[in-house]
């Protein structure tokens, strides 16, 4: 790719995975494929990449199109992050973490999760086979989200446990490229969270994502992650309905 079709690519359609000149672009799926086809980018994987070790890339080279070496080093795909806590059996918090290209979709998706009538879906006051509904929908999203479980089993103040959950789960979103956090609001633990947060954000240099609290009427995919975090401390075999989505687990 020469240096202006990149920088046309970054700037209309790439939303927000950043592209350097020489990187072999490998995505499905998106609208944006179209428009990489139309610069002559083959489309075979999900992702950016550049190496030829890595398995798409192993894929390109099969179906004879050329193969750039190089370093996928700094190239990321940009994803959001949405979180909920539960507080029965210590303290934890469910984040879920989607693709910024398909946040849009997710959305729209979760937001007819919400009976009639209501605002939006909570899982503790849902009726079980309301929530049996949305778990096998969430089962089917394996390819446009993942979950994040962070807790802590101790007996301390609440605010102590959500301020640890709260700092552990930013560490994990500041290695792994989310670019936005959406925290479900809680009126009472706002300005303790910013304090937190701040306070993290100042001790590490790669904190570069922005957050936000937002109440969970506004927000369906917070109602993904307040489900996630219901069943995950539920147990049994409503955690083994969002296991499978669960990619990584921390517990502090």
């Amino acid at each position: 790719m020469a240096r202006a079709d990149v920088a046309r690519l970054n700037r209309h359609y790439m939303l927000g995975v950043e592209l350097k000149p020489r990187y072999l672009v490998v995505f499905r799926g998106f609208p944006e494929a179209r428009k990489a086809r139309e610069y002559g980018i083959p489309v075979v994987g999900d992702g950016v990449l550049a190496g030829s070790l890595h398995r798409e890339g192993r894929r390109v080279a099969r179906r004879g199109y050329p193969l750039l070496r190089g370093s996928t080093r700094g190239v990321q795909v940009s994803s959001q992050m949405f979180s909920d806590e539960s507080k029965e059996r210590g303290y934890r918090m469910a984040a879920v973490v989607v693709r910024s290209a398909v946040v849009a979709q997710v959305r729209r998706d979760c937001g007819s999760w919400a009976a009639p009538g209501s605002r939006r879906f909570h899982a503790r006051k849902e009726s079980d086979a309301r929530r049996k509904e949305a778990l096998s929908k969430l089962s089917l999203m394996g390819d446009d989200l993942s979950i994040v479980i962070v807790e802590r089993r101790a007996r301390m103040r609440e605010a102590e446990l959500r301020e640890l959950v709260l700092v552990g789960l930013a560490q994990w979103a500041a290695e792994n490229g989310v670019s936005r956090w959406i925290i479900e609001l809680d009126e009472s633990a706002r300005k303790a969270d910013n304090r937190a947060l701040s306070n993290f954000s100042k001790s590490t240099v790669s904190s570069d994502f922005e957050y936000l609290h937002m109440a969970g009427p506004d927000e369906p995919i917070l109602w993904v992650a307040d489900l996630a975090a219901w069943a995950w401390t539920k147990g049994g075999h409503y955690r083994s309905k969002i296991e499978p989505l669960v990619t990584r687990r921390v517990v502090l």
